[in-house]
């Protein structure tokens, strides 16, 4: 039931995006937001544009979090039965459900973008081909990395522990176990193929403004994928910490496994605040526009 709750919240969330990206005026409020955000001129026809573009993604992106959603739901009421054991942690699945769809929405649109008409006239062209890291922030990239190596460390910590008789951590719950060492450095794997592939697309654009755009477009799309397997890197330890703290019986100090498996949870959870701090310190909606358009040029700045 929780599941269904969350999973009913969530949709609520996605169709009043969709919703709220039906009007124009909501549409270009929203696209000058970003544009102060990539210090991009946002104005005329072009800026018009800019902003059914931004729409669009938004829109694809709230139809897909649905899709994720209750694909995720349907995935679980059909699993194997430590959903069922274990069903609050199946929200965990929801959300990730949530980001993956969301990702997918925004992901179709730019591929179908890449493949729009050439406009008529000239085209312009750049000196260089840009790359992943010149869309996405390096901490980002090797943030989802690290989540994944973390999730892959703790699933073999609790298993050594219970192999070697260290402490008595109780069943194991292996399927947890299985998603947390293959899922997240899968969906790392996943995401940089679908990244480079994005990447390789062709640019239609006729001025610079319009370029610098489609790079600050193609930049937003590009985080929102790498997004997936943070969130799956990062909720596959604490999901699985979180199981076996559930079969743990008796308390601190008396059961040893309390302290460790409470301690790491806790660990996690603070370094996932922590990290998302930095992260916003360092300002990662920007890194295309000091990577790609590090120029102030008339035309491109707001």
């Amino acid at each position: 039931m929780q599941t269904i709750i969350f999973a009913g919240v969530f949709t609520v969330i996605a169709v009043a995006t969709w919703v709220w990206f039906q009007t124009p005026s909501t549409a270009m409020r929203a696209a000058h937001g970003y544009a102060r955000k990539v210090d991009l001129a946002l104005e005329g026809e072009a800026g018009e544009r800019v902003a059914e573009r931004f729409a669009h993604r938004e829109r694809a992106g709230a139809v897909g979090a649905v899709l994720g959603i209750w694909l995720a739901v349907l995935a679980i009421a059909l699993g194997p039965g430590l959903a069922h054991e274990y069903s609050s942690y199946g929200v965990i699945g929801v959300v990730m459900g949530f980001f993956a769809g969301h990702a997918a929405g925004y992901g179709v649109v730019a591929w179908r973008e890449s493949l729009r008409p050439a406009p008529d006239g000239a085209r312009l062209a750049r000196a260089s081909t840009p790359t992943v890291e010149d869309y996405v922030a390096p901490h980002e990239r090797r943030g989802a990395w690290v989540a994944a190596g973390v999730s892959v460390l703790t699933a073999v910590g609790v298993v050594a522990v219970h192999a070697g008789g260290v402490m008595d951590l109780g069943p194991v719950p292996w399927g947890a176990v299985v998603f947390a060492v293959l899922v997240p450095p899968l969906a790392v794997v996943l995401e940089e193929v679908a990244a480079r592939r994005l990447v390789e697309q062709r640019q239609v654009a006729a001025s610079t403004l319009e370029l610098a755009w489609d790079d600050a477009l193609r930049a937003r799309t590009l985080r929102d994928l790498v997004t997936v397997p943070l969130v799956v890197g990062v909720f596959g330890p604490i999901g699985l910490l979180g199981i076996v703290g559930d079969g743990l019986e008796g308390g601190w100090p008396a059961n040893p496994a309390v302290g460790l498996v409470g301690g790491l949870f806790m660990v996690l959870l603070g370094a996932l605040a922590v990290t998302a701090m930095i992260s916003i310190a360092l300002d990662p909606q920007g890194h295309v526009r000091r990577r790609l358009w590090p120029v102030r040029e008339d035309g491109v700045r707001r």
